[in-house]
C-alpha cells in the first residue's frame, strides 16, 4: 500500500506572469530581468531564486521523515537540493548537476546523485 502525499513546498520556481511562455518571449518582455538577475531578485509577482531556495532546504532538513520515498518534482527543485547536500552557493546555472527532464537521482539526508538515465 502506498500513500500519496502532495507537498506545496515541492513545486517548482513560481514565475507568475511568465509560466509557460517561451524563454525569447520572457526575454523581450523582461529584458531588463535577465541581464544579471540576483539570487534575490523575485520575478514579476513572483518568487526570487533564493525563495525556492528557502523551501527546498525546510523539506531537505526534514528528509529523515520520508524514509524510503519516491520523490516526483521538478528540475529547479533537484537543483537546490544538489546547492544544499554540497554546500554550494546558489546561482542561476542550471546545467552544473546534470539534471534533465525525466533523470533520476538518489537522494538521503546527506548526499544525492544521479542514477538515471
Amino acid at each position: 500500500m502506498f500513500t500519496y502525499l502532495c507537498f506545496r513546498l515541492l513545486k517548482e520556481l513560481n514565475k507568475v506572469e511568465l509560466n509557460g511562455m517561451e524563454i525569447v518571449e520572457e526575454k523581450e518582455l523582461y529584458s531588463n530581468y535577465f541581464l544579471n538577475p540576483a539570487i534575490d531578485q523575485k520575478y514579476p509577482n513572483g518568487e526570487a531564486l533564493l525563495d525556492l531556495y528557502k523551501r527546498v532546504k525546510q523539506f531537505v532538513d526534514n528528509i529523515d521523515i520520508y524514509d524510503k520515498s519516491l520523490l516526483i518534482t521538478h528540475r529547479g527543485f533537484i537543483n537546490m537540493i544538489y546547492f544544499i547536500l554540497n554546500d554550494i552557493e546558489i546561482n542561476y546555472d542550471k546545467k552544473q548537476f546534470n539534471v534533465t527532464h525525466s533523470s533520476i537521482h538518489k537522494i538521503d539526508s546527506e548526499k544525492i546523485k544521479r542514477i538515471l538515465p
